[in-house]
């Protein structure tokens, strides 16, 4: 198991690897698919989510999820 603490977690990010243009910020209609599908197989997938919601973060995917399912998580709490 991997100890993470602090930031740490933003290294081992698969998205730290990935060009971040308007992948992990898309606009408009531009399709979210490849920031998801990094997400979907990303080590710290769970701690970024909880780095996003507690830090309540609008834009973006985090965490394997978009605005709009952050911004549902949220309301369901």
């Amino acid at each position: 198991m991997i100890r993470i603490t602090g930031e740490n977690w933003r290294r081992m990010a698969k998205c730290a690897t990935i060009p971040r243009t308007n992948n992990f910020f898309p606009v408009g209609r531009q399709s979210p698919k490849i920031a998801l599908q990094a997400c979907s197989t990303c080590a710290v997938r769970a701690k970024c989510l909880q780095y996003a919601l507690e830090n309540e973060i609008e834009h973006g995917i985090w965490g394997g999820k978009t605005e709009s399912q952050r911004r549902r998580m949220k309301k369901r709490k």
